[in-house]
């Protein structure tokens, strides 16, 4: 097994009234991170938030994102 390079410290608090939206704080970094739900997301929940926000899912997703490959099928301008 590899060298331990890094834990990840964090806490997850859903705002008060707001739904399905959370802010997660993250050890050395003084502003929250925002998550909630859009699209069909909110569809899925049957929600209809205040404000669309991106979900816990599309950090992940958007973490692993292949976009700053040359040539990839998923690079798009946007992106960028």
């Amino acid at each position: 097994m590899g060298e331990l390079v890094h834990i990840s410290k964090f806490k997850v608090y859903k705002e008060p009234g707001k739904g399905k939206v959370k802010q997660a704080y993250l050890e050395g970094f003084p502003k929250p991170i925002r998550m909630g739900v859009h699209g069909g997301i909110k569809k899925f929940y049957g929600v209809e938030p205040e404000e669309d926000l991106p979900a816990t899912l599309d950090h992940v997703v958007a973490d692993g994102h292949p976009c700053r490959r040359a040539g990839s099928a998923l690079d798009s301008d946007w992106t960028r």
